[in-house]
């Protein structure tokens, strides 16, 4: 496009000359941008990078964001060759907070870098509190469920229904609560008689 062209067009417009001024080069070139990076992109390119390293299934475990995604990402070109680059900040690293350090390389040029903080966790079958549960209360089949949550590798929760129920709770549990060992005292329904 050169700076006739331009100039022409403003004219277009009504403006009147005196009210804009072409400096620089007499021609440019306009090259579309092409939106081909995104967010969700890179979230997802590390989350895959978490879960590779861990030694879980991938339907075991909750990989989670923990800080706004914060940068300004580069638009492309269509003529750009793009690569996003991530790494784990500590390799070998287990379950809870990890960091992924990511590098937007453009055309083999680092023009990018940046963390991503992430928490991972266990997602696991546990007790839950379907109603709250009075201090002294047995726990039963009308106040306590199993559901599939997401859980720190600390919580000791038993992992059927047949070893909480009948147990008591040792302190009042609030509705939707997880349900650890330490909350309970006794022994379940199942194993009361023997011996």
């Amino acid at each position: 496009i050169t700076a006739a062209q331009v100039s022409f067009r403003l004219q277009l417009t009504d403006l009147p000359n005196a009210s804009f001024r072409l400096t620089g080069e007499p021609e440019g070139v306009v090259v579309p941008f092409v939106e081909t990076l995104s967010e969700e992109r890179i979230i997802q390119q590390s989350r895959e990078l978490i879960q590779r390293s861990l030694a879980y299934p991938e339907d075991e475990l909750s990989i989670r964001l923990v800080r706004p995604f914060l940068v300004q990402l580069p638009k492309l070109s269509d003529r750009e060759k793009l690569h996003v680059k991530t790494e784990l900040h500590n390799p070998g690293q287990e379950l809870g907070r990890c960091q992924v350090d990511v590098a937007i390389v453009i055309d083999g040029e680092k023009r990018l870098q940046f963390p991503l903080h992430f928490e991972t966790k266990l997602v696991r079958s546990v007790p839950v509190c379907v109603a709250p549960v009075p201090k002294g209360d047995k726990l039963t089949d009308q106040n306590v469920r199993f559901e599939r949550r997401p859980v720190d590798a600390t919580v000791k929760a038993s992992a059927s229904m047949e070893s909480v129920l009948g147990k008591v709770a040792r302190r009042t549990l609030q509705s939707g609560q997880v349900i650890q060992d330490s909350d309970t005292d006794g022994e379940p329904t199942s194993q009361q008689g023997q011996g």
